[in-house]
């Protein structure tokens, strides 16, 4: 298994992302339970090809979880898409999940390659954090780097959503 992987990451890193897709959609069929984390890289390349309905089916085939592995590659499937609606309702998600979600993409939308490094956890990364959107990060540059205004965009709407919270009056009862 371990070696079919690094032959499913030297895919990516070759930029053959449909052969990519095809080993680890094998991959999943050799290993269900996916002790590997291919679902997540499998996740990223389906948001890459715009492959909305394989994306669904296999957030759906692991139960729809709201993981951060999950919901950033969807929330950027419908970006790409123009579906902003879709995106901004995946990114909401997101950000409930990960509370560090906004710092993440203040720093990405800087290009602060930098300071995102520094967040790198030194052992793996903390489920909800900034370590887990760096390290999904790092593991997907490809896909960044195919929607390089990703970034802007769901700082700019993550950043109005906060403003518009903080303006609205409390309910008096």
């Amino acid at each position: 298994m371990r070696v079919c992987y690094t032959y499913f990451q030297t895919l990516i890193e070759c930029g053959m992302m449909r052969c990519a897709i095809n080993e680890g959609e094998r991959l999943l069929k050799l290993s269900e339970g996916d002790s590997l984390g291919v679902r997540y890289q499998l996740m990223h390349l389906y948001a890459y090809t715009e492959d909305e309905m394989h994306a669904l089916a296999l957030h759906k085939k692991y139960g729809g979880y709201e993981e951060t592995q999950m919901l950033l590659p969807l929330a950027i499937l419908y970006y790409k898409q123009n579906q902003f609606d879709k995106a901004k309702d995946y990114w909401n998600r997101l950000a409930k999940v990960n509370r560090d979600t906004k710092k993440f993409m203040r720093l990405e939308a800087k290009h602060d390659g930098y300071s995102l490094h520094m967040e790198q956890g030194m052992y793996g990364y903390r489920p909800g954090t900034i370590e887990e959107l760096v390290d999904t990060y790092l593991n997907s540059t490809y896909l960044f780097n195919a929607t390089p205004y990703f970034s802007q965009w769901a700082y700019q709407y993550l950043r109005t959503q906060t403003a518009s919270k903080k303006k609205k009056p409390k309910n008096e009862e």
